[in-house]
């Protein structure tokens, strides 16, 4: 008697079918499709899962455009209040990344909720659904590597306030960055070469939830010479790996922070506003560590359970999203600096809006200033008129006074 052959299905596609026991028979008796984790709701009532994702989806688009917006005005606000600060270029990157986390984050989200309701699944949908998923990883991951860079850079400063001039120069704080970025990309390129859209043989394995897709996706030929522990290995470092540096650059900042205080009074003001940036940023990698363990929390519970929740997956999505838009409000509160540069930015942007509604229309301004022109010279016409006329009567009584 032949043995069942079993071909792995990809994650993603996994995510979107329904099955027990996470097989998929074929038309061919000894020939069947398995999901090594299976999709699924975690309500037992599919209508509940459904109004859950969709409610989650909601979040992550609201949360998603005000990191939109704040990310912009940090790029435009640190520019001016971080001047010659090493930590300048550093901060703009880092909302360069969260920008894209951000937008990316609602675009993944959204396809993920357009082919879940079968709104669409052809291939431009499955292909931008992939796209998606590659830009929000890689704005995820670059600004986890930024976060970590500028760590390290802020323990150096408070550290190694003389070394850390040389050791962070212009030139070499390019090299930081573009080798963070670099890192960055190694870390996702597994979802660049281990993934492609084909299309799907209906017909070949009816009676399943595969059937309701004619495009999906699937391994290409290095991911399936991949051996399985090496992707689960580039997934762990992708999620995990980055949290100790975090953790221990920032106990070390701390207590660099904390000897110094011992001598405040022997501090320069440039000592004392590096140590509050460096105090400010200490919240930022605060909360990306919150909000990245619920991430990681999501990631070994599937890889445990060996069961993809929808809706877990999607609330993994709105922590992200929440940690790359909420910086802005960090900054605004622990920085004096930003708050003053900030408020002369919406000043400045205010009166270029009043500047622009008064010049946009000039032959009407200066229709009105004709028409405004003419009046007054009318009234002072009249103004003349009623001159003459009371110095003619002053001149008559005048004459009458003497006659008399």
């Amino acid at each position: 008697m032949n043995k069942t052959k079993f071909a792995s299905l990809n994650f993603w596609t996994c995510y979107f079918l329904d099955s027990e026991d996470g097989t998929y028979p074929t038309m061919n008796p000894h020939f069947a499709f398995k999901c090594r984790a299976q999709g699924k709701f975690l309500s037992k009532n599919e209508e509940y899962g459904h109004a859950i994702c969709i409610f989650i989806t909601v979040l992550i688009f609201l949360v998603g455009i005000c990191g939109f917006v704040t990310n912009v005005l940090n790029v435009f606000v640190l520019r001016k209040s971080l001047k010659g600060s090493s930590l300048k270029n550093l901060l703009i990157i880092l909302a360069v990344f969260e920008f894209a986390a951000c937008i990316f984050a609602m675009s993944f989200s959204t396809v993920i909720l357009i082919i879940l309701e079968n709104v669409s699944r052809n291939e431009v949908t499955i292909l931008f659904f992939k796209a998606a998923h590659i830009l929000f990883s890689l704005g995820r991951t670059g600004a986890i590597c930024i976060t970590i860079l500028v760590s390290i850079e802020r323990y150096l400063v408070i550290a190694f306030p003389v070394e850390s001039k040389a050791w962070l120069s212009p030139t070499r704080s390019i090299l930081y960055i573009l080798s963070a970025i670099s890192v960055a990309i190694l870390l996702n390129i597994s979802y660049f070469t281990n993934t492609t859209v084909i299309e799907n043989n209906v017909s070949f394995s009816p009676n399943t939830t595969l059937a309701n897709f004619p495009y999906i996706l699937n391994g290409t030929e290095i991911s399936r010479k991949m051996p399985h522990q090496m992707k689960f290995g580039l997934m762990l470092m992708n999620y995990v790996a980055p949290f100790p540096f975090l953790l221990i650059f920032n106990g070390l900042l701390y207590k660099a922070i904390y000897s110094w205080n011992k001598n405040r009074k022997g501090l320069s003001g440039k000592q004392k506003r590096e140590i509050g940036t460096a105090k400010m940023f200490s919240v930022v990698v605060l909360i990306l560590l919150l909000c990245h363990t619920v991430s990681c929390i999501i990631f070994f519970l599937c890889n445990y359970l060996r069961t993809i929740y929808r809706e877990l997956l999607l609330l993994q999505l709105l922590s992200v999203t929440l940690s790359a838009a909420i910086n802005f409000l960090v900054y605004f509160a622990f920085g004096k600096a930003f708050r003053e540069e900030f408020w002369k930015l919406m000043t400045s942007w205010r009166l270029f809006g009043r500047q622009k509604f008064y010049t946009a229309k000039p032959q009407e301004t200066q229709s009105t200033q004709t028409s405004r022109d003419s009046s007054s010279g009318t009234l002072l016409r009249k103004g003349k008129t009623k001159g003459e006329k009371t110095s003619t009567n002053g001149n008559k009584n005048g004459t009458n006074n003497s006659s008399k």
